[in-house]
């Protein structure tokens, strides 16, 4: 078992966000509400600590996985597996994040990616059903590659079925420059 004590000197906010976003049942809305008042790092050390804290709409059981979880895991493990995957984060307020998501209604609070970070090039979405048809995925992938192969970026919220498919498609076209 893994207890994550941390060295609140070697972390930046993505990594602190990376460790919060891995909690059972984190989304982003619940996320938003745990970050209102703290910073990232001081949501984690909060939750290893002990301390008191309140989240609208959260369960005090759904505090209590979080906690037992957040002593469990190491905030340093998961930063070294993303970076040994060549994933680039982005945190809201930070410099790289991009202007036109920040000013988005809801923006998502950390930005994952491979390859090259968004920039100002032409980016898509592609979002759609978790539960599709074999024929979807097909789709989904060929638009993925054709997308990537014109020098646009794909971002979704990443979830299995269109999503994952869009994205194998974008991963499978080598956009080396």
């Amino acid at each position: 078992m893994k207890t994550s004590e941390p060295n609140l000197q070697s972390k930046n906010d993505e990594a602190w966000l990376l460790g919060l976003l891995r909690l059972p049942g984190m989304g982003p809305s619940r996320l938003r509400r745990l970050l209102e008042t703290r910073s990232p790092e001081r949501a984690w050390v909060c939750l290893v600590s002990g301390e008191t804290i309140a989240v609208d709409g959260v369960s005090a059981d759904l505090l209590a996985q979080w906690r037992m979880h957040a002593r469990r895991t190491s905030i340093d493990d998961h930063w070294a597996a993303a970076q040994e995957l060549g994933v680039w984060m982005h945190h809201l307020g930070g410099v790289d994040y991009p202007e036109r998501l920040a000013d988005d209604i809801e923006p998502p609070h950390l930005l994952f990616g491979l390859g090259k970070p968004l920039g100002d090039q032409p980016t898509v979405g592609i979002v759609g059903t978790r539960n599709c048809t074999s024929y979807g995925k097909r789709c989904a992938f060929e638009f993925g590659a054709a997308l990537a192969a014109a020098g646009v970026s794909v971002v979704s919220g990443l979830a299995l079925g269109i999503d994952a498919a869009a994205h194998q498609g974008v991963l499978s076209v080598n956009t080396a420059d």
